[in-house]
């Protein structure tokens, strides 16, 4: 054991006579009293680390859920565009469709249009789950015949089925 002599502690000469007549080491006393208090010391230093572990812990979850949160907000509004551009796209063609159904009436590709034209309308069902000869159906065809495939795309977003 590595130790170093003490010259001079001060003690009540009363305490060191009684530690004497009682046969009590005074250095060995002292010893274990300073190892307890460095020992005490140690323990609430460990003590403060693992309440601050558990405050760290606790807000590493917050965070967490922040970025959960968000993912899933972000996934959200992904989805909500994608559909969106889905919907612009099939009325795009539905209005183009539409367009050469009247330019070819009465000729024999007017059956193959009319194949078309019913597959974007299902799909344009679909998308925005208005059934067709619906209020909602017949007013985002009118906006789509009126002005154009912008307002459709906008009146559809708004009637149809949010997912």
């Amino acid at each position: 054991m590595n130790e170093k002599k003490i010259t001079s502690v001060y003690v009540e000469k009363r305490l060191l006579e009684l530690a004497k007549v009682r046969g009590i080491n005074v250095s060995e006393v002292l010893n274990n009293v300073l190892k307890s208090l460095v020992e005490d010391e140690t323990v609430i230093q460990l003590e403060n680390l693992e309440k601050r572990i558990i405050e760290l812990e606790a807000e590493l979850q917050k965070l967490r859920a922040q970025r959960e949160a968000i993912r899933k907000a972000r996934e959200e509004k992904l989805a909500k565009e994608n559909r969106e551009e889905a919907i612009r796209q099939t009325l795009e063609r539905l209005k183009a469709a539409l367009r050469n159904k009247n330019r070819r009436a009465g000729t024999r590709e007017e059956a193959e249009i009319n194949r078309e034209i019913l597959k974007l309308k299902a799909e344009l069902t679909r998308l925005t789950g208005m059934t067709e000869g619906s209020v909602d159906w017949v007013e985002v065809m009118r906006a789509l015949n009126l002005n154009g495939v912008e307002a459709a795309v906008k009146l559809a977003m708004r009637r149809g089925r949010h997912e």
